[in-house]
């Protein structure tokens, strides 16, 4: 993989959706060894539970967890575990995804909860077969049934997704409750049965203090927010220029632009999450990192929203399926958060610690879980949050139109079909006609978007269908950034957007819009690039003026 030339890509190296160890190794995919991590982590005796947002990697994780405590070092050759790790002994391994079960009774998910509980404990223990179970028996007594009966000395507990079944029914209120008292009776037994458990490995999305398995504060081990574990999922610069740099090579020459531009847009959309307010290191979301360089000519698309980003929990929350009586967030704030830094609010880091329960979780630590937002260190005792990336500001967009039920029209996505061509005809006011429709149209009425040109103009980007046109926000040259890029073959537009107010009228802006494009010669370059001034009025809600500057 150290070779440069790119003809010779091999695509089929890239380890997306695989996310079995065992597999992705004799598969020969490329795995970014970050075994150092997950040795010090085996090494430890107390239980572990690890928050991540989804498409981070957690089952892939939870399955290395398997193949080192089954097998040892057997699948890990060449990477950096093998001269570190010392147990020779190889464990049992029970490992069980919660978000298997059916959730449509609770008779359902208690018997697949059982079945799934009987299939790893006879794989790994086939003289279990001979015991005999009674009929309708609870997950945690079954539990304690084949654990009481093991001959081994210890056993791996992993478990994915632990919260999975909590959060899918909250449109079920009785439901939930009994899938909660399930569930907190099975980690009741695990408890009391740590004496013959080696190492025990938890996932989840979120961290729900009254499972009975959060009660006890000294039970476990929650390494969410450890420095030292920041960088066990994700990607961060260093690994992806060593394990990818061929694969930017081949996006630069599929997009015909830099290898350095291909790395600071990449930067730009999916780095930036940062797991830890004691270190400044971010990593980059893995699943949109490999999903673009699997295909680069797609360009730098949203990847994550449709395959991850709206969590059962965080749609109940926003669609008020939920007897949460913690204050939720007010719909109309989600975009009031689009300010000029995007730090979004202010707290202690004890905060991060808060024990949240299924009907009480702050809004802002849901988002947080969930991936919409990140962490940043304002100074000795604050943090804040802030929106990660490019990729989750545009997510966050899409999220507040699912939680106001508001979308675009037929008419307006039709219209929208016909921008290729009003680009070369250079139809300015259809254009802005078109831009118009689209903000009333995904804004509900009771919006404070209108306030904020930002998120105007990144609402105006993500409804325009990736591959109509070329299209790009904030593209920098010497001079600063301009707000929307739009081309085609022919013909190439830079939008400066202006937001107009009672105070600040719609001409006052319109010839601020002006002169700042005129000064800093935004869109120059090799490229023929029609310049333009759109204003938008905060209180007509729409395009009032529009100007174009000059063509260069």
């Amino acid at each position: 993989m150290n070779s440069l030339n790119i003809s010779k890509v091999d695509l089929n190296r890239i380890s997306l959706p695989i996310q079995n160890f065992k597999t992705l190794r004799d598969e020969n995919k490329i795995y970014v060894d970050k075994t150092s991590l997950i040795a010090s982590l085996a090494k430890l005796t107390t239980p572990i539970f690890l928050s991540r947002p989804r498409r981070f990697g957690k089952t892939l994780l939870a399955s290395t967890f398997a193949s080192l405590f089954s097998h040892g070092v057997k699948d890990f050759k060449g990477l950096d575990i093998e001269n570190e790790w010392q147990d020779q002994y190889e464990y049992p391994v029970i490992m069980l995804t919660f978000s298997s079960y059916a959730r449509v009774s609770i008779d359902v998910f208690t018997n697949d909860f059982c079945n799934d509980i009987i299939l790893k404990f006879y794989k790994q223990f086939p003289y279990l077969k001979n015991l005999d179970i009674p009929k309708n028996i609870t997950p945690h007594l079954l539990l304690s049934l084949f654990i009481d009966n093991i001959k081994e000395s210890k056993i791996v507990v992993l478990i994915d997704e632990y919260d999975s079944p909590i959060t899918h029914t909250f449109e079920n209120e009785l439901l939930q409750s009994q899938i909660l008292q399930y569930m907190s009776s099975f980690f009741d037994v695990i408890k009391s049965y740590l004496y013959k458990i080696r190492f025990i490995f938890i996932t989840g999305i979120t961290k729900i203090a009254h499972v009975s398995l959060f009660s006890d504060i000294n039970f476990l081990t929650d390494i969410t927010y450890d420095s030292k574990y920041l960088s066990l999922l994700g990607l961060t610069d260093y690994e992806i220029h060593k394990y990818y740099d061929v694969y930017i090579k081949n996006a630069a020459k599929v997009l015909g632009i830099s290898e350095k531009s291909v790395y600071s847009r990449l930067k730009s959309f999916y780095d930036g999450y940062q797991f830890s307010v004691e270190s400044q290191e971010t990593v980059y979301n893995p699943w949109s990192f490999l999903n673009f360089i699997l295909n680069p000519a797609q360009g730098f698309k949203n990847y994550w929203y449709m395959s991850g980003g709206t969590p059962s929990i965080l749609m109940n929350y926003l669609n008020g399926n939920t007897n949460s009586t913690s204050r939720l967030l007010d719909k109309n704030e989600l975009l009031d958060i689009f300010n000029d830094n995007n730090y979004v609010k202010v707290f202690k880091k004890s905060d991060l610690q808060i024990k949240t329960s299924i009907d009480n979780i702050p809004i802002s630590i849901l988002l947080l879980q969930t991936g919409y937002f990140t962490l940043r260190k304002l100074n000795l005792f604050e943090i804040c949050l802030a929106l990660p990336n490019a990729e989750v500001s545009d997510s966050l967009i899409l999220l507040l139109m699912h939680a106001q039920n508001t979308n675009i029209s037929n008419d307006t996505k039709n219209n929208l079909l016909n921008l290729p061509k009003m680009l070369d005809n250079l139809c300015i006011d259809d254009i802005a006609k078109l831009f118009s429709s689209i903000l009333i149209e995904s804004i509900s009425p009771n919006s404070n978007a209108f306030k904020n040109e930002n998120a105007l103009r990144d609402i105006i980007f993500i409804m325009i269908p990736d591959g109509l046109v070329d299209k790009a926000r904030e593209n920098p040259n010497a001079c600063g950034f301009y707000d929307l890029e739009l081309a085609t073959k022919k013909t190439k537009i830079c939008i400066e957007f202006k937001r107009s107010t009672s105070s600040h009228n719609d001409n006052v802006v319109l010839e601020e819009g002006i002169a700042q494009i005129k000064q800093r010669k935004y869109g120059s370059g090799r490229r023929k690039c029609t310049r333009v001034v759109m204003v938008i009025n905060s209180e007509l809600r729409e395009i009032t003026k529009v100007k174009i500057v000059d063509v260069e």
